[in-house]
């Protein structure tokens, strides 16, 4: 009953961090170049610089992280935070699917036995990296926005970032039952085994 609400949990939350992570703007702020404000909009995997704007398009200059070492202005986004950033992103998409992939077999094992029990496990232990990763891409994207020195407050974080927070819950909610499962699971074989060995001793 557990692993099933782990389950329930962790489907629709791996399609909303999935999503967020595709969404070019989880920051939005202006900075002033050559008397000029500019747009800025920050994502995962790019940078967007608005140039122009009106009710029905905007016209955008965007640039990979990956090369902000070789940008104008290098020395204006912390190269080690943003790759980090999107390295985490990265990895908590593809455990996420690994984890949909082993939960659809888990579902198939029958018997609870010492096998199913330590698969059991390694999907916690799987399921806890993807919540620390989830957890690393928001934190680590506003810590590169606190040690760039723009003022960060709610205003500036766009839906994707807040998205990102409550997949952040979603994945931790799924890795506290499914932990919970494991170790009714564990319990109840442990009951089992000193029932069956009481009535060995009896006979």
């Amino acid at each position: 009953m557990f692993f099933l609400i782990s389950f329930l949990w962790l489907l629709p939350t791996s399609f909303l961090f999935f999503f967020a992570i595709l969404s070019p703007n989880w920051i939005t702020f202006t900075k002033l170049e050559s008397n000029e404000v500019i747009l800025v909009q920050r994502g995962i995997f790019s940078i967007c610089y608005v140039l122009s704007s009106n009710s029905t398009y905007e016209t955008k200059q965007c640039v990979p992280m990956i090369q902000q070492r070789t940008s104008t202005e290098p020395e204006r986004w912390i190269y080690g935070l943003a790759l980090g950033c999107a390295s985490m992103a990265i990895i908590c998409v593809i455990f996420s699917i690994i984890m949909l992939f082993l939960s659809g077999i888990y579902f198939q094992l029958r018997r609870h036995n010492e096998k199913k029990l330590r698969y059991l496990l390694f999907m916690c232990l799987l399921l806890f990296i993807i919540v620390g990763a989830s957890l690393s891409v928001w934190a680590l994207l506003i810590s590169e926005t606190y040690r760039l020195g723009i003022t960060a407050n709610h205003r500036r974080f766009n839906w994707p970032i807040w998205l990102a927070i409550v997949s952040t819950i979603g994945y931790l909610v799924s890795f506290i039952t499914m932990l919970s499962s494991f170790l009714i699971i564990y319990r109840r074989n442990n009951n089992m085994e000193l029932h069956v060995h009481r009535l060995r001793e009896k006979f």
